[in-house]
């Protein structure tokens, strides 16, 4: 007979044939990690992966079963034809505190399941592949003919648990061109229309990361360009690392073009020849507390728009303009005329040399901190770097809550300066975690224009292209109690409350007194 299993030997073997479920998951919170042995110990994590892999499974039929119905649908007349609308990933963005395209593509998981892809959502609940790989097989198979998804899923899904995500999507590339070479180039003319490079995507301490998706055949000429100029400066003796020197000149390659206004071959007697011209309109906006460190000659006992004067010089970047954003807490008095506005003896300081507050912006550690568009929280040393020589304008906040009192100067498209304190104050499209600036945003009347909402600052909210016709089909109501506080309620009733520094909170059912106890 042979020997007796251990303990941990057989604790392995249950979680290594146990199916992921309620029964498995028993068996998992008994188990303490550290009190078993190295074997026991991956499969504790492989199980828990299991158990992960058919929550997402659950998950992506629930949130299909969710779009499926008819009050997540709707519709919007425009001038040219009725627009329809579907609200289910924005029900789940909302709920769940992730983006739109992140919900949609749990939405999208759930849908594919239902089809021709069962297999995989059967896979995935089994906790056979984990849900990336679901993703990278439904992404690669929805839309294409029926025989031709069900052959290439047939050909990848038994191997796919053991395939890392790169040799997975290297096996579903391979097993489409031999189901159909001869549309092989008509599929990847397709799928070349929707190359694009994200936005930048904000990391931690002052990184961020870009995404780039197009023809490999293209991007394979910049993986070379980068890995030559990377190869050719350690030849040279550059001590910066292989990783280092490629982002660095990506970097350069981009500020080089900046510098010289365009992307490609230089102009001709014609004049540009390249397939891009840049545009000098290229912005870097930059926003610093003024109050850690006033220039000694601007006035500050007022409600001022004026701050320090533009200059030209040379930028940390190459060609672009640097919008440095001085924003103000002060508050005492109103109306004054800034120091040194005039001209001529008894005018006040000159203003030919105006000193920066980011001279000393930092000196103070739990002081505020400057924000870059699009990346977040900067260190003083790199605001300082980007506002050198941009041109400075000053809002100014009340001190208390923080809304915007004031950027310049005190129908229904509202004036400059209304639309430029709104987007000011909210920064964003107020739709509950919608990152878009509230730059590309359409302004939006909270009581609509039709319904005698006025056009004023209260009333004014901007809108992403998408969220604007969320609320305009009447799908999502709004409401701003006070400027800058905008509470929505979806068609499914749940209620989310966003104030002006972007922070969401959800609220209780209407007519509910406080927050349920969770039916799960």
């Amino acid at each position: 007979m042979g020997a007796a299993l251990s303990r941990e030997e057989e604790t392995a073997g249950l979680l290594a044939e146990a199916m992921p479920d309620g029964e498995l998951l028993d068996l998992l919170l008994a188990v303490e990690p550290d009190e078993v042995d190295d074997y026991a110990a991956v499969e504790v994590v492989a199980a828990f992966k299991r158990l992960e892999a058919a929550a997402a499974a659950g998950a992506a039929r629930a949130a299909a079963a969710l779009a499926g119905r008819d009050s997540m649908h709707g519709q919007l007349p425009t001038r040219r034809a009725v627009r329809e609308l579907d609200f289910a990933a924005d029900e789940l963005a909302m709920r769940l505190g992730m983006t739109r395209s992140e919900a949609r593509k749990v939405v999208d998981l759930g849908e594919a399941f239902t089809g021709v892809l069962a297999e995989t959502g059967e896979a995935l609940a089994r906790g056979e592949i984990d849900a990336r790989k679901a993703g990278i097989i439904v992404s690669a198979l929805s839309g294409r003919a029926g025989p031709v998804a069900w052959g290439v899923q047939a050909a990848v899904l038994p191997g796919a648990g053991r395939r890392t995500h790169p040799q997975l999507q290297r096996d579903i590339n391979k097993a489409l061109v031999q189901s159909g070479p001869e549309d092989a180039h008509d599929r990847g003319q397709r799928a070349a229309r929707e190359r694009h490079v994200t936005h930048l995507e904000p990391g931690l301490d002052g990184m961020a990361s870009l995404r780039v998706v197009a023809p490999a055949h293209e991007l394979v000429v910049v993986d070379a360009a980068l890995q030559a100029a990377a190869i050719g400066a350690r030849a040279a003796g550059d001590a910066r690392s292989t990783d280092q020197l490629r982002a660095d000149a990506l970097v350069a390659m981009s500020a080089a073009a900046l510098a010289a206004g365009r992307i490609g071959p230089a102009p001709g007697p014609s004049g540009p020849t390249g397939a891009f011209d840049l545009s000098d309109r290229i912005k870097i906006t930059v926003t610093v507390p003024l109050s850690v460190a006033l220039p000694a000659d601007l006035d500050h006992t007022g409600l001022k728009t004026t701050c320090c004067g533009a200059t030209t010089g040379a930028m940390a970047l190459a060609g672009a303009t640097t919008q440095a954003r001085a924003v103000g807490d002060e508050t005492r008095g109103a109306g004054a005329e800034p120091s040194g506005s005039g001209a001529g003896p008894g005018a006040g300081p000159s203003r030919a040399r105006v000193p920066s507050p980011m001279d000393t912006y930092g000196d103070e550690p739990d002081g505020p901190v400057a924000m870059m568009d699009g990346v977040g929280a900067i260190t003083p040393e790199v605001a300082r770097a980007l506002a050198a020589g941009g041109t400075w304008r000053r809002v100014v906040l009340d001190p208390f809550s923080g809304t915007v009192l004031d950027v310049g100067r005190t129908s229904y498209r509202p004036p400059a300066d209304l639309a430029r304190l709104v987007r000011e104050r909210d920064g964003t499209c107020v739709a509950p975690g919608c990152a878009v600036p509230a730059t590309s945003c359409q302004l939006d009347h909270t009581l609509s224009w039709a319904n005698g909402g006025p056009t004023a600052e209260w009333n004014l909210g901007p809108l992403c292209e998408r969220d604007h016709p969320l609320k305009s089909c009447g799908a999502f109501a709004v409401e701003q109690p006070v400027p800058g506080e905008f509470l929505w309620t979806t068609p499914s009733g749940h209620r989310y409350r966003r104030t002006p520094d972007g922070r969401v909170t959800t609220l209780p059912r209407e007519g509910w007194e406080a927050d349920p106890e969770p039916p799960f």
